[in-house]
């Protein structure tokens, strides 16, 4: 199934705080994801380390934040915000992925989670009106030179 328009950009945690993680806990995502959505509930997924998946096309239907899953596209971010901050590397990726989808879907708001459902997503230490004006920000100085 498919999207025919991206009104928003959602960013999510996946809440697993392990620090002796050594892998990705993609399988363990996907293993969860799997009975109730058939599949990866996100579009992107950005490691600790900066490493970016892209799991679904963007156009694809996921099931990430109810009642606007047909005008999102989402970016679910390794770590649980609520109790650790972003490394540099992942805050790196995340702010180049913005910039990207900001650029295909330019009139799309980016928002945490919790700002379209009762949930604490993206996690306290996640700071979506920061990263809203960097991402602004960008494309101010960009059209300038």
């Amino acid at each position: 199934m498919y999207r025919k328009e991206t009104k928003f950009i959602v960013i999510h945690h996946d809440a697993i705080h392990d620090n002796s993680f050594n892998h990705v806990p993609i399988f363990e995502i996907y293993k969860s994801h799997l009975p109730k959505y058939g599949t990866f509930a996100y579009h992107y997924y950005v490691t600790k380390a900066g490493k970016l998946y892209q799991l679904h096309e963007d156009n694809e239907l996921t099931y990430h934040c109810k009642g606007i899953n047909s005008s999102s596209i989402s970016l679910c971010l390794q770590g649980n915000f609520d109790k650790e901050y972003l490394s540099s590397k992942q805050y790196n990726s995340l702010i180049r992925t913005l910039i990207l989808l900001k650029r295909k879907y330019p009139n799309a708001i980016i928002i945490g989670h919790r700002d379209a459902r009762n949930t604490n997503c993206p996690g306290k230490n996640i700071n979506v009106e920061e990263l809203k004006k960097t991402v602004n920000n960008f494309h101010i100085l960009r059209n300038k030179f």
